[in-house]
């Protein structure tokens, strides 16, 4: 009897430990970026530190099917390609005027176990794809269709789901590697504060909206932009510290952020 009080009590610590475990893996947010080689880059960025399993990956890009890219060859540098190595999970899809690759990666090997980690705020690369046969403009797919081939974004750490936003939503890779609108938000994390920066800027109208964790809106502003670099200042020192979503749209792209106030 004793025996079973001290088995059923070990197990509940157990179990209580692993739920405080779970709860402690930052979450990771997901962009896809251009580079120069024509390829586009997938990037991580995890909203604390960490140095433990990634367990698995899925995320798709979209882009259109008119332009007759396709995607070629995966590259990845270590130690990414250890702790978390990235393959094609099927042939490319076609739908609704679009063209769609799913991506996915399991991994049984710690970063601890390769002597690195990850830091809060900090951009992961975790792979890049060649682009092939054309060019076109790629973004992370969020739509229905990709839901119905089980492709949405989605990441695992330790075994518990810790998916984050798509914080680069709009991307453009050309012939000559041009690059499309590009939002990124500097210094993230921040104490006060923060930068949004949109490269490659047309003069029209910036639209922004700053969410809470609950989702709630904290801040809604517009302002016509400077081309081509627009740069505002989004002051934070009057917030509660925490993760916090900023989205903005020129009326043409949209873009989501993930702001860390410390």
């Amino acid at each position: 009897m004793v025996r079973r009080t001290s088995f059923f009590a070990t197990l509940s610590l157990v179990l209580a430990s692993g739920q405080a475990m779970a709860q402690n893996e930052p979450l990771v947010d997901i962009a896809a970026s251009p580079n120069l080689m024509n390829q586009v880059e997938i990037r991580l960025r995890p909203d604390g530190p960490f140095d433990e399993l990634v367990s698995s990956i899925v995320f798709s890009l979209r882009w259109n099917d008119a332009d007759g890219a396709n995607l070629g060859t995966i590259v990845q540098t270590l130690p990414q390609g250890q702790y978390c190595p990235v393959g094609k999970s099927g042939p490319e899809h076609v739908s609704g005027g679009f063209r769609y690759q799913v991506f996915s990666g399991l991994s049984f090997i710690t970063l601890a176990d390769l002597e690195t980690a990850w830091a809060a705020g900090e951009e992961i690369l975790l792979c890049s794809v060649n682009v092939i046969n054309g060019s076109s403009s790629f973004t992370i797919a969020e739509d229905a269709f990709i839901g119905t081939v089980n492709g949405g974004y989605y990441i695992s750490l330790n075994g518990a789901p810790r998916t984050g936003v798509v914080y680069s939503t709009s991307t453009g890779i050309g012939t000559a590697g041009q690059v499309g609108p590009r939002m990124t938000v500097e210094p993230n994390p921040t104490t006060g504060t923060a930068w949004l920066v949109l490269e490659n800027a047309e003069a029209t109208v910036l639209q922004y909206e700053l969410l809470d964790a609950a989702g709630r809106v904290v801040l809604r502003d517009r302002e016509t932009m400077i081309a081509p670099m627009h740069r505002t200042a989004i002051d934070l020192s009057g917030y509660a510290k925490g993760a916090y979503l900023l989205k903005a749209s020129d009326g043409t792209n949209s873009y989501n952020e993930r702001i860390l106030l410390r």
